[in-house]
């Protein structure tokens, strides 16, 4: 299937811990592995203990059940063997994933084909070993849409149950409130298992965090994002991986030190939640049966678009914030004379974009004099959408939109032409905005050479917008913003198609850009992982591929497929640092209230006029 998308402070920084009961959404889980060639007593047996305590699991038998699936040395090979052939045929950034990275970039390089040959010869305790090895080194490519799913290993969820938030003041002492128990309200979290609670967030941040190339990106999504919709206040799936976690943690409990201003300890266990697909087992053998092993085409991972879990938080309690519009994942704001446009995601088909169109149109209608882009916690979208948005905004721009490109070797030339996988009758060449003659014309004949190694890549692209999108950019009339009373607003987390769309109104529309959060003094991205498209190969997504060899499990492989270049310097957008222009750090207030955001954001634009 297919789918489109996307140091420590040397100032005081402030560690909030909220702690609430809460649930987030799955992320995405799928899973696969080995089974055990001989089982244990009931006793001994792991997935036995944890069958029989399924309602409220305990930390030591997840473990175990998970440690007690036996490596296989000859499935473990098919598993390299897949992931190989996939990503060395179809995945375009292979080749300069070897290279060093960009000042800005928190991240080693990596020769992915080189240590996958590596794994081969290495012997593991147990198929879990395996697993996270050969995850571990995806991971290490750290990019937003490059993952392999590991839902064997991700049948359980592990809950802190508290927010972690970090707050840069220049006067004010770390804070933890605990909704919990009002004793603990206005307490600094000083350690974490007895080391400084920020150098334990960041370290986190640096080895468990995978998707992002800028370490200040990852360190706020190890705490929580608490974003505005509508007139309420929700916490933005996916953030807050250090107290929410989808992996084995590494032990069963936390131990928090904090100052109320006396000195308080308190350890918190892991409240652990089983979300795998089926409780029918009672040893690891049927553990995995049941959860490992693919059963049906329809048996596959969920994937959850929706980037907001259900409401947490209070009402919005800035009176003069007015709600103009809501629609799909697009909210638009008024904040006195300040427009606000918030997207949390670009899974925008044509009717949401004529909403959205709507609200622009409702924000010049009420003399939003500023607009403040918010694409904070944005997940990205459909690749369709970016051009069109970027259109409505900038009506009178010639540029041809990012040209993309993608990896051409002899299984990919087979899928392209007329009617097949990739079809350049979708597409336009690009610069000249002109159909492909033929197959050929899009296959082309070029060679580029990254990180030592040379591949052929097809003629560069754009993607055709279709005659409903062209009539909405049409029926557009020019809105008043501009680069000098616009400005871009995020946390860093504004990924794929979101990324896309601020990089081009940053690169050709000249819109400046102001980032939240990371480390004090330091630069931060405003987007990441700026892919054009993504692609899952996995057991059960019925899109086997001649050459290449099925998943022998249950597993997940996603990347992306095509490449993005910057239309001014011709470099890869998914390796090249763009920092914000300005930066922002969260406080006591706009920590629980992001919207005050938007007001600081605007104040910035009084330099650009």
């Amino acid at each position: 299937m297919i789918t489109s998308s996307f140091q420590t402070f040397n100032k005081i920084g402030l560690l909030i811990a909220l702690i609430v009961l809460y649930s987030l959404p799955s992320l995405l889980s799928e899973p696969y592995f080995v089974p055990r060639s001989e089982v244990k007593s009931e006793v001994e047996d792991g997935c036995t203990r944890l069958a029989q305590t399924i309602s409220s699991p305990s930390y030591d038998d997840v473990k175990a059940c998970y440690e007690g699936i036996m490596y296989d040395a000859e499935r473990a090979n098919q598993i390299i063997e897949v992931v190989e052939e996939v990503l060395l045929n179809f995945y375009p950034l292979l080749d300069q994933a070897k290279e060093e990275p960009q000042a800005g970039f928190s991240f080693e390089p990596i020769d992915l084909g080189k240590e996958l040959n590596l794994l081969r010869n290495k012997s593991f305790n147990s198929d879990f070993e395996f697993m996270m090895a050969i995850r571990g080194l995806i991971f290490q490519l750290r990019d937003g849409s490059t993952m392999l799913g590991t839902g064997c290993y991700n049948a359980f969820e592990f809950s802190q149950s508290l927010f972690l938030y970090s707050v840069v003041t220049p006067d004010k002492q770390q804070i933890m409130q605990d909704f919990l128990d009002p004793s603990n309200n206005n307490c600094e979290v000083t350690e974490i298992n007895g080391q400084n609670a920020l150098e334990v967030i960041k370290e986190f941040a640096n080895g468990s965090i995978i998707n992002f190339r800028d370490l200040g990106v990852r360190f706020n999504r190890a705490l929580v994002s608490i974003i505005p919709v509508n007139n309420t206040f929700v916490d933005a799936g996916g953030s807050n991986l250090f107290a929410h976690r989808w992996d084995l943690p590494e032990s069963s409990n936390i131990n928090y030190t904090v100052s109320c201003p006396d000195i308080l300890n308190f350890v918190r266990e892991w409240k652990i939640n089983f979300v795998g697909r089926s409780k029918d087992f009672n040893d690891t053998k049927s553990y995995f049966d049941q959860n490992c092993l693919p059963q049906s085409k329809s048996s596959k991972f969920k994937k959850n678009k929706r980037l907001i879990s259900k409401p947490t938080f209070n009402q919005i309690k800035v009176s003069q914030v007015e709600l103009v519009l809501s629609a799909g994942d697009a909210y638009f704001y008024l904040v006195g004379d300040i427009g606000v446009a918030q997207f949390t995601s670009l899974y925008f088909d044509n009717n949401l974009l004529r909403e959205i169109q709507n609200g622009f149109q409702l924000l010049h209608e009420k003399n939003a004099k500023k607009l403040v882009l918010d694409l904070s916690n944005n997940q990205g979208g459909y690749a369709t959408a970016p051009p069109i948005i970027s259109a409505l905004l900038l009506p009178s721009n010639t540029s041809s939109f990012f040209p993309n490109d993608q990896k051409i070797t002899n299984i990919t030339e087979q899928m392209i032409g007329p009617g097949k996988f990739f079809d350049p009758n979708g597409l336009l060449s690009f610069p000249s905005k002109e159909n492909f003659s033929s197959t050929e014309d899009f296959i082309g004949n070029n060679s580029i050479q990254r990180g030592g190694t040379t591949s052929r890549y097809s003629s560069k692209f754009n993607f055709k917008i279709n005659s409903d999108a062209l009539n909405i950019i049409n029926d557009t009339k020019e809105y008043p913003w501009t680069k000098n009373n616009t400005i871009i607003l995020t946390n860093g987390y504004c990924g794929g198609a979101c990324a896309i769309f601020s990089l081009y109104l940053a690169e050709i529309g000249q819109y400046p850009t102001v980032s939240v959060g990371g480390f004090y003094n330091t630069s931060l991205s405003f987007s990441t992982s700026p892919g054009g498209e993504s692609f899952s190969y996995c057991s059960s997504c019925n899109n086997n591929i001649n050459g290449i060899p099925n998943f022998p499990v249950l597993a997940e492989l996603t990347f992306n497929i095509i490449e993005t270049y910057s239309v001014l310097t011709d470099e890869v957008l998914d390796y090249s640092s763009r920092h914000a222009t300005y930066r922002l750090y969260y406080d006591d207030e706009s920590a629980r209230d992001p919207s005050i955001l938007w007001s600081e954001a605007a104040n910035f634009l009084n330099n650009e006029s």
